[in-house]
């Protein structure tokens, strides 16, 4: 179990940044199984808790906490993990994004709203379009949203929260991300809590227990790589560009008599017959990126077809309606 804890010495360095970790400052504890003559054992890799935030901050997600740890770094690292644990249609703060060609919930407050002019869309068209200079409050940091065709009508003031829902991130020349309203956006200004309930769909990732597996790993929808996975279910073999769902399991070695951290994979039609198609289903679709869903329409609408009613299926019925 990765922990954090006071360091006992001053003896640690941290794996990431190589500089020492004095006495008594918290430190974080990445616990990894080591093969040594045929024997496991695990260590534990040592780190400066910013460290870990900037560079692997998903190993904050199973952490336990030492004895004596200040408040202020037990509020930090739960940040983070509120943050990890936010799927891409939750509402995000616009520095939290750092990918081009996402489709994502936005927010921001409003700092300028630029008259609308004629601007050059990224396909080289051009069409009335409205510049919005917004501001991460916590961070001090702008940003830029982009209200294209009738979104340009949109008039905020200065200080209003300003939501962009299926919204587009794109990389602007300057290398910085944008926030691009399309047609299938919608934007709503200082919403109320109707406005939330009607237009935002908020998903926190599920993590099922129904079956053992390692820790850190969850169920995904993967485009396969390959045509050499079987599927855990009917056996057959899936297509190399096919979508696919990889269940996490261990994997036994028989020839070395120990169980190694991995993932089998499914069609994802015959997930439907696994003996945890419930959890399995449930935290796969959680887990779901929007733009992911909109460049595999047909093979959700199938499987949302098919599924049984359950949680999964509700989710489901969320992302595609």
């Amino acid at each position: 179990m990765n922990r954090v804890e006071l360091a006992k010495s001053s003896r640690s360095s941290c794996k990431l940044c190589k500089e020492k970790i004095e006495k008594t400052n918290p430190r974080v504890g990445i616990e990894k199984e080591i093969t040594m003559s045929g024997k496991t054992f695990t260590s534990m890799g040592w780190h400066h808790v910013d460290c870990i935030i900037d560079k692997m901050p998903d190993e904050l997600i199973t952490i336990e906490f030492g004895e004596n740890i200040p408040d202020e770094i037990i509020q930090k690292i739960n940040k983070e993990i509120e943050k990890l644990n936010k799927s891409n249609f939750s509402i995000k703060v616009f520095t939290d994004i750092l990918e081009e060609n996402q489709i994502i919930n936005v927010k921001g407050t409003v700092l300028r709203a630029l008259k609308p002019s004629e601007q050059e869309l990224p396909d080289g068209n051009v069409k009335e379009a409205r510049t919005i200079w917004v501001e991460d409050s916590e961070n001090k940091k702008r940003g830029k949203f982009i209200l294209w065709g009738t979104h340009s009508t949109t008039n905020p003031t200065s200080g209003d929260i300003i939501l962009l829902l299926n919204g587009l991130s794109v990389l602007a020349e300057n290398d910085e991300i944008q926030y691009h309203a399309t047609d299938k956006s919608t934007i709503l200004i200082n919403p109320s809590d109707d406005d939330m309930q009607n237009n935002v769909i908020e998903v926190k990732y599920y993590t099922s227990k129904a079956w053992d597996r390692p820790d850190k790993s969850f169920v995904t929808f993967e485009i396969a790589k390959s045509s050499r996975a079987s599927c855990l279910v009917c056996n057959n073999k899936i297509t190399k560009g096919e979508i696919k769902i990889a269940k996490p399991m261990w994997i036994e070695l028989e020839d070395q008599n120990r169980n190694i951290p991995g993932a089998r994979s499914l069609h994802t039609l015959c997930s439907i017959n696994d003996e945890n198609s419930d959890e399995l289903l449930h935290e796969g679709i959680s887990r779901l990126d929007p733009t992911f869903i909109s460049e595999n329409r047909g093979i959700f609408e199938e499987l949302n077809d098919r599924l049984p009613d359950s949680l999964g299926k509700q989710l489901l019925n969320k992302f595609l309606f």
